[in-house]
């Protein structure tokens, strides 16, 4: 579908302001928490966010199946 890929600028550029204005993000639900290690303490907890580039990079990929 040819439509699609001139709507993918659009579509990126919603996204972007909604995650920006509402202060969101996105994050790999899979394994949402990643360990970091830390010197002398418990290893801390972190988000896995998946960023703006990779979430671009996955909508310029996406095709319709017919």
């Amino acid at each position: 579908m040819k439509e699609i890929s001139l709507l993918k600028p659009l579509i990126k550029q919603i996204i972007s302001e909604i995650l920006k204005k509402n202060q969101w993000g996105v994050y790999l639900r899979a394994e949402p928490l990643e360990k970091v290690p830390m010197i002398d303490a418990p290893p801390m907890l972190k988000i896995k966010e998946i960023d703006e580039h990779n979430l671009f990079e996955a909508i310029d990929l996406y095709e319709i199946e017919e």
